[in-house]
């Protein structure tokens, strides 16, 4: 079996530039949004413009929201993150905190999001057309703020016995620049798979994220 090493840090400015670029492009898409939501609820004949009121108000909400997260987001203090992967495993920092995993611990891994959004997007468009302002605005924000954090890997841990009943997952975090290779060393060392809508209801439980 081929064997791999990688070595990478998430620092705090870099999480913190990265945030607040997210936040901008989700700022900007907003109305975006809330155009083509309008348009295609006149556009179905189920537009009620007594509630336009309503209607304005939420977006309004929304963007107030935006805007305090990207304030919070400057003066936030991310703990400084790295990984180091080997044949033996995976060695996690966060801050002061530091484990080490080795690969046997793991049955599996698969990439946050995928394909689970694309069967959301989906269904979301067959529901009808006044839908899809919202649809067309995840889509957009998913695209671009993929790009620009990088990709989340959750890393399923083995359980036995009554702990079977339990999800437990270690997270890693990639960069923008590196999720492929990261996605590649994984992979090396522990099977991948899709993301399936199980992996989200039940007993949930971080041991790393």
């Amino acid at each position: 079996m081929e064997n791999a090493e990688l070595f990478y840090e998430i620092t705090c400015g870099e999480k913190r530039a990265r945030n607040g670029a997210i936040l901008k492009i989700f700022l900007f898409l907003l109305p975006a949004g809330a155009v083509s939501g309008f348009i295609y609820a006149i556009a179905d004949g189920k537009f009620d413009p007594s509630l336009m009121g309503q209607y304005l108000s939420f977006w309004v909400v929304l963007a107030a929201g935006v805007v305090l997260a990207m304030a919070v987001n400057k003066f936030f203090p991310y703990a400084r993150r790295s990984y180091l992967m080997d044949a033996s495993g995976i060695t996690i920092s966060k801050g002061n905190r530091n484990k080490k995993y080795f690969w046997e611990e793991f049955s599996s891994f698969f990439v946050y999001g995928y394909p689970i959004e694309e069967n959301n997007h989906a269904n979301l468009d067959a529901r009808g057309r006044r839908y899809k302002g919202a649809v067309s605005l995840t889509r957009n924000f998913g695209k671009k703020a993929s790009g620009m954090e990088g990709t989340l890997f959750y890393l399923a841990k083995k359980t036995s016995g009554i702990g079977k009943l339990r999800k437990v997952f270690v997270l890693v975090y990639g960069e923008p620049d590196n999720s492929d290779e990261v996605k590649r060393v994984l992979s090396l060392y522990i099977p991948l798979r899709n993301m399936n809508g199980n992996d989200q209801v039940g007993m949930i439980s971080y041991d790393f994220k």
